[in-house]
Parts: structure tokens; C-alpha cells; sequence
């Protein structure tokens, strides 16, 4: 078994370059691609911190089953890939949640995320998380 010890990679061609060759491989990705530029979650007390983060500065609570997961350091697009959920259980029913709509709602510092029960409408929801992929501005 090898080990390898370091405190930071740079690429040899370009410093943000840092290529890895797939389990095959036969085919390669940019190291940096594959990393979650931010994550976080939260519960239904605490709206506004974080249970666990990455990159977040703040979750805003905007209202019932609304919250913008507000990043430290920005992605490039508005239209960033990001996924999200969240669980309720309602006696034996468990509901779930999502990103709001690209566009208005999302920019390069700020997601939203909403949380809704089919017939109810918007609800908090009992623990929530948010992982954001893509490129950092």
C-alpha cells in the first residue's frame, strides 16, 4: 500500500487542470468537476444555521417552506447544478422537497429551496439538505 501526503494539488500543465483517468481507463475528468463546490444541512429549528456546511454563509428563512441557501463563495451560472430534498413525515407519510425554479429565484450566490405537501401546501420540513456542483466564479 502507497501513501501519499500532501497539502495541495496543482495540475502540471495548467494549475487548475488536474486530471483523473477513469477506473477503466479509458476515459478522463477534471478532479476539480467531480467536487461539491457547497453543501449544507439543516433542521426545522434551526433554520438559519447549518447542521453541517460547506461554502454556505447563511440559510435565510423567507417563510413557510421557503429558505435561500446563500453561498460564500459564488459559482459561475445561476443555473449551477444543484440538488436538493428534505423529509416530513406526516403520521406515516413522508414528504420531500426541492430547488425552487432557475431563474429569479436562483443567481450565482443564492439558491432556493421549497418545501410543499401535496394538498397542504408549503410546510417546514423536519431536516433539509442542498449540494451544489459546477464551477466556482
Amino acid at each position: 500500500m502507497s501513501e501519499m501526503i500532501v497539502n495541495k494539488l496543482t495540475g502540471k500543465t495548467s494549475a487548475g487542470d488536474i486530471d483523473v483517468v477513469s477506473e477503466g481507463g479509458a476515459a478522463t475528468m477534471q478532479l476539480q468537476q467531480g467536487l461539491a463546490k457547497a453543501f449544507c444541512s439543516w433542521g426545522h429549528t434551526n433554520h438559519t444555521s447549518g447542521i453541517e456546511t460547506f461554502n454556505i454563509a447563511s440559510i435565510t428563512d423567507t417563510g413557510t417552506g421557503n429558505n435561500h441557501v446563500n453561498l460564500i463563495n459564488n459559482v459561475s451560472t445561476a443555473e449551477a447544478p444543484a440538488t436538493s430534498g428534505g423529509t416530513t413525515f406526516y403520521g406515516t407519510d413522508l414528504y420531500g422537497a426541492g430547488l425552487g425554479p432557475v431563474g429569479s429565484e436562483h443567481t450565482t450566490s443564492s439558491f432556493r429551496h421549497i418545501a410543499a405537501r401535496q394538498g397542504v401546501g408549503a410546510q417546514d420540513n423536519d431536516y433539509m439538505v442542498v449540494v451544489v456542483h459546477g464551477s466556482l466564479a
